[in-house]
């Protein structure tokens, strides 16, 4: 038999493989997303921690301290250099990496409130409407 057969053969059995390790991955991330990031969002315990870490994180991006004089050298017209601006930016960008996380905790503690609050009666609502609709048939 030709080279060729073997090398579209191998090519074949690589992409297959790959292929059955991509179904895998989406598998398991379809079971994080569907089954288990609800139920962990739903512990009593999500709302009171994720709002304690977002007020943590806005206290500390609130105390960065942030150079109060900026002395620029340099040529007339822009170019210039200073190393105050340097630790501004390098603090700014510090703060906003907080304000960040203080953001995503923030959000995760609004989700987990709407998801133990609205849930259930949505859950509820649809059952009482499948039951309905099979009641029909």
């Amino acid at each position: 038999m030709p080279k060729t057969y073997f090398i579209f053969r191998w090519a074949y059995k690589l992409v297959a493989f790959f292929i059955s390790v991509l179904k895998g991955l989406f598998t398991i991330i379809a079971v994080l997303v569907v089954v288990i990031i609800p139920k962990l969002l739903m512990h009593p315990a999500v709302v009171p921690f994720t709002a304690f870490l977002s007020a943590v994180f806005w206290f500390w991006s609130a105390f960065v301290s942030i150079p109060k004089e900026f002395f620029v050298s340099g040529p007339i017209g822009g170019g210039g250099s200073s190393p105050n601006l340097t630790v501004l930016s390098k603090q700014l960008a510090w703060q906003s990496r907080l304000n960040e996380y203080a953001a995503i905790c923030a959000g995760v503690a609004a989700i987990s409130v709407s998801m133990r609050s609205d849930l259930p009666k949505a859950l509820k609502w649809l059952q009482d409407k499948w039951r309905r609709a099979a009641r029909r048939r």
